[in-house]
């Protein structure tokens, strides 16, 4: 063991020592071991000077002849999840046109939005992975039980997953960078199980903070059947109101084709947002602001916002970067059912801005960004 480990398991044993189980309020996860909850080190003027070296250019490159990472050997190989992302796929394209209503393509656009912005976006992302906010454990819930329907794995692998990328962003142990290329950022990478993922005591160590959380173990290992449970309630539903035609329609459109779109959407942020764009501020890596995709994922494509400052529950800085999910999530908070979050670091360093420009070098703007 080295001593960076030794250290990160003695942080991790204080943290558990503290742990009060009965207790609704989990541990902010920011109180964990730097490894296990990554930021951007331009936060850091102790490390910034030597870290930066200009915007990390990716090249785009479709991958169908591209060497695969080290870690896609046949050892690694999920036959699960290719099969489930498969079918559903050739599912979906299949029934799609034959069974498309109108009220169908309606479960589509508003389970998208509930799985995709609800669920993924807010839920797994902002709340569970960055803690960005602190909510209700009924409005935690109800966002976890959200990004179970979209079939992006339980809560501790996805948690898990995406602080393994924001710690190894763009590097050869990133579980899905375009370095590599697209395709592989976009959809392969989910058919390998990476390395540092492979354990429940891995998981654990990335997602320490959820991992020993009732509800959150119990969606871990249910989010297949929650899933299914969905596409069973669209069927009944749409058969309840107009018969067995309509209930296959709601089958395939508010389940089965949603969910496609769910994926590629929510995968776009891995490749497109790496690719192509604009960057806002100094990251270590090749993250960038890409309109569109921001517009379909409620906000995530301010991708470069979002690795400059991992933690803020704001992904759009500018006054043209709209996020709706904080809009959704400064909502929740005037009723009182999510409260202290967290606003835009001033620490942020613009793209292009030298290095001691200010008396504080690392600052983004004289001006505070309006929350």
């Amino acid at each position: 063991m080295t001593s960076s480990d030794s250290t990160i398991t003695e942080s991790i044993e204080k943290i558990e020592k503290k742990r009060n189980l009965s207790s609704p309020e989990l541990p902010n996860s920011f109180d964990l071991p730097s490894a296990a909850i990554p930021q951007n080190p331009l936060l850091d003027s102790s490390r910034a000077e030597n870290a930066y070296k200009g915007p990390l250019e990716i090249p785009f490159k479709w991958g169908f002849f591209s060497k695969l990472p080290a870690n896609a050997r046949a050892e690694n190989f999920s036959l699960e999840a290719f099969s489930v992302i498969s079918l559903v796929h050739i599912l979906a394209f299949s029934y799609a046109i034959p069974t498309f209503s109108w009220s169908g393509l309606a479960w589509m656009i508003a389970l998208s939005f509930v799985a995709g912005c609800f669920g993924v976006t807010a839920g797994y992302h902002r709340l569970l992975t960055h803690r960005s906010f602190k909510a209700h454990p009924a409005v935690r819930n109800f966002f976890t039980f959200c990004a179970a329907i979209s079939l992006e794995s339980g809560p501790i692998r996805w948690v898990a997953t995406h602080r393994l990328h924001h710690s190894q962003s763009d590097q050869p142990n990133d579980p899905h960078s375009p370095t590599v290329n697209f395709l592989w950022a976009h959809v392969l990478w989910n058919f390998f199980t990476h390395p540092d993922l492979k354990t429940p005591e891995q998981l654990r160590r990335l997602a320490l903070d959820i991992a020993d959380d009732p509800v959150m173990q119990w969606f871990e290992q249910n989010f297949f059947g929650v899933y299914l449970g969905s596409l069973a309630a669209l069927y009944v539903g749409g058969y309840a109101t107009g018969g067995p035609t309509l209930a296959l329609s709601w089958l395939v459109w508010g389940g089965l084709v949603r969910t496609v779109w769910t994926w590629h959407i929510t995968w776009l942020v891995n490749s497109a947002t790496h690719v192509w764009g604009y960057r806002n501020y100094r990251t270590p890596e090749g993250s960038r602001n890409l309109w569109w995709v921001a517009l379909v994922t409620f906000g995530e494509g301010w991708h470069n916002n979002h690795h400059a400052d991992q933690r803020a529950a704001r992904n759009g800085h500018r006054w043209f970067e709209f996020d709706i999910t904080y809009a959704l999530i400064k909502l929740l908070s005037t009723v009182g059912l999510v409260w202290d979050i967290a606003p835009v670091s001033k620490s942020l360093v613009p793209e292009g801005q030298p290095v001691g420009q200010h008396a504080n070098p690392y600052r983004a703007s004289k001006e505070p960004i309006a929350i």
